[in-house]
């Protein structure tokens, strides 16, 4: 091979200097293209497990008011003051069909019915306290029994309605008589 050709091919081909940088910015460009946007997700679902601890963290529960849950819990609405328009939240339920119960003073249990919001069902509905609290509840759904609110901070779950009003009735009698126990 001549001097003359082998210079030629040289010419023709691509060094290694030059290989690494049109690499480098393929790699930027894809990087910049595919990865350097933020996907943005949406807030894991509030379970009743963590609904309480959310209420009291959350400032703008804070003055009480109303949450409700209207279209199967898909979405939630709160409202500080009855006079105020609902507010939608970014919090959504991991519920489906859950049946609600408020225990009242004689230890009974009244199903309550949560109406309508913006002509749709209301999945779930609470009033809130101005501290975050909010009366005690009793929810079923396909899980068991939960009790929420009232003297205990964590949600307890129950296999049926007797054994709720049997561990209220404990616990609301631990509070009543405080001292009587040393």
């Amino acid at each position: 091979m001549s001097k003359v050709t082998y210079r030629a091919l040289l010419r023709r081909a691509f060094s290694l200097i030059e290989l690494i940088i049109v690499i480098a910015v393929i790699g930027t460009v894809y990087y910049l293209g595919f990865h350097g946007f933020k996907t943005v997700t949406a807030p894991p679902p509030v379970s009743l497990e963590t609904l309480p601890k959310i209420l009291r963290e959350n400032p703008i529960f804070q003055k009480g008011g109303t949450l409700l849950c209207p279209n199967r819990c898909e979405a939630c609405y709160f409202r500080s003051d009855p006079s105020q328009p609902f507010e939608k939240l970014s919090m959504r339920f991991a519920l489906r069909h859950p049946v609600r119960y408020e225990i009242l003073p004689d230890l009974r249990l009244r199903k309550v019915s949560n109406g309508r919001y913006d002509d749709t069902p209301i999945c779930f509905s609470l009033t809130l306290h101005r501290n975050g609290f909010f009366s005690p509840t009793v929810v079923k759904t396909s899980k068991g029994y939960f009790l929420l609110g009232g003297f205990s901070p964590k949600v307890l779950r129950f296999d049926s309605l007797s054994e709720i009003k049997e561990k209220f009735s404990k616990l609301r009698s631990i509070l009543e008589h405080g001292g009587d126990f040393y």
